[in-house]
């Protein structure tokens, strides 16, 4: 998916794990990106952010700033904000495909960060260094057991790439608790590299870049929430549920208009309600409205997205598939809110079930 009819030929909605070595397209002279890039969901409307993709690829597209004398040029980082289930990982996504920004640097590479990156293990790759990781999806040669692995890394990334300005770095998912590592990569990158991250934390962003970050929306517009709703309830292009306006709209309203909520209801809209099938819209809506009483008026308008789509998801574990899945989330629900839950306690819950 992308923002406009010219660029969606270069979006897939598959998985994307690639690495740089043909990165190069001889036919095209567009690059491909590189790393474990998530897939962009097909339900996923052209509208939702496009205005902030936009935003974020004239950011890319701009001239580097000029350096300072007797100073190296700056490194320009911008930063998506967003909280949970937003779609700022969609985004992103669209940036790493977006033929623009493909045509515009000779690599792009996608990095997982995730929470906790101060310790790191150069063996793992779940808990691997963000500079070996970049390293890895780049393809380039260094020795897994050399010493001072880190300095041959940022001396082969000065090497391979000059002053940086061809090379793109996508970070995802941006926590306080791995700052310092994200620091130290970007520090080892060379001067001129452009990096665009993902976050829930606004003062990441404005630390790193010294700007204030691209901010994703709480909720959608009505409309395009509507929109996206319908694109769920379609396949190849054509609608498999009979959804009124009136159902449409009522039923993203009880979503809180939240994208990952959404993306819930479709999905449970066109799994039980399409056509032929005995379920309808009013009946789905009126199952979510009944799970959400529970003291929502006594919640905070964000605690209310949370229960939602928890509520939500929960519902699509159904089947016999998903039942031990189930029954192990209603374990761990005993544990009041804001706990800690024993190991023991949960260890025992999983052996159970």
């Amino acid at each position: 998916s992308s923002s406009s009819s010219s660029s969606s030929s270069s979006t897939t909605s598959t998985s994307t794990t690639t690495s740089s070595s043909s990165s190069s397209s001889s036919s095209t002279g567009i690059s491909k990106p590189c790393g474990k890039i998530p897939s962009t969901p097909r339900h996923f409307s052209k509208a939702v952010h496009a205005d902030k993709l936009e935003q974020i690829v004239e950011k890319l597209l701009a001239p580097l700033p000029q350096a300072e004398e007797d100073k190296p040029p700056p490194t320009r980082t911008f930063g998506i904000k967003a909280m949970g289930g937003q779609g700022k990982t969609t985004l992103l996504a669209r940036i790493a495909r977006d033929f623009r920004v493909l045509l515009r640097f000779e690599e792009v590479v996608w990095v997982d960060v995730g929470r906790d990156r101060d310790e790191v293990n150069h063996e793992n790759d779940e808990n691997e260094s963000l500079l070996s990781q970049t390293a890895r999806h780049l393809n380039l040669d260094i020795d897994a057991k050399v010493k001072d692995r880190d300095d041959v890394i940022e001396a082969k990334l000065k090497e391979t790439f000059g002053d940086g300005n061809n090379l793109l770095i996508l970070l995802d998912d941006v926590w306080s608790s791995s700052h310092n590592a994200v620091q130290d990569l970007i520090a080892a990158c060379p001067n001129c590299v452009s990096v665009v991250l993902t976050t829930r934390d606004e003062d990441i962003v404005q630390d790193l870049s010294g700007e204030d970050p691209v901010k994703l929306a709480d909720e959608l517009s009505l409309e395009m929430a509507e929109e996206m709703l319908r694109e769920q309830c379609k396949t190849q292009g054509k609608s498999m549920v009979d959804l009124t306006t009136e159902d449409a709209m009522a039923l993203v309203n009880a979503c809180c208009k939240h994208v990952l909520a959404i993306e819930h209801v479709g999905k449970w809209l066109k799994k039980t309600c399409r056509r032929g099938k005995h379920c309808t819209p009013g009946e789905v809506l009126k199952c979510i409205q009944d799970s959400s009483k529970c003291s929502l008026s006594q919640m905070e308008i964000v605690g209310k997205k949370i229960h939602v789509c928890l509520a939500l998801s929960f519902q699509e574990l159904d089947g016999d598939v998903n039942l031990n899945l189930k029954r192990l989330a209603l374990g761990i629900s005993v544990f009041p809110e804001g706990g800690k839950i024993p190991w023991g306690a949960l260890a025992r819950l999983i052996e159970r079930e």
